[in-house]
């Protein structure tokens, strides 16, 4: 039978996205956002080009929209460490607020 944590940050159930590890409270949830990324970062890309006709940083997009898939998948709680060199640098517990002028 599959463990279900009720809270991430118990978790060992890990998906590892650039120098980032995105933690999940079942294999289930860890599955449906693992199989939605790809798609859900072209549809994102896509609506930001056609709509405003930019060009983006893809590493930089790619990073900020799986935040929000995650936030929008994993309901029980935010858990995401951030590696540099294999070596822990820091953990968050709650979305990130981001500003897309950093990025121009």
């Amino acid at each position: 039978m599959e463990k279900v944590y009720l809270n991430v940050n118990e978790s060992d159930i890990f998906y590892r996205f650039q120098n980032f590890k995105f933690y999940f409270s079942s294999k289930a949830v860890q599955s449906r956002f693992i199989r939605k990324l790809d798609s859900f970062l072209n549809e994102e890309k896509n609506k930001l080009i056609n709509k405003y006709n930019i060009s983006i940083d893809e590493e930089s997009f790619n990073l900020m929209f799986s935040f929000i898939l995650y936030h929008k998948t994993e309901k029980r709680g935010f858990k995401v460490e951030k590696y540099c060199n294999n070596v822990k640098t820091y953990e968050l517990f709650e979305m990130p607020k981001f500003s897309i002028w950093r990025w121009i």
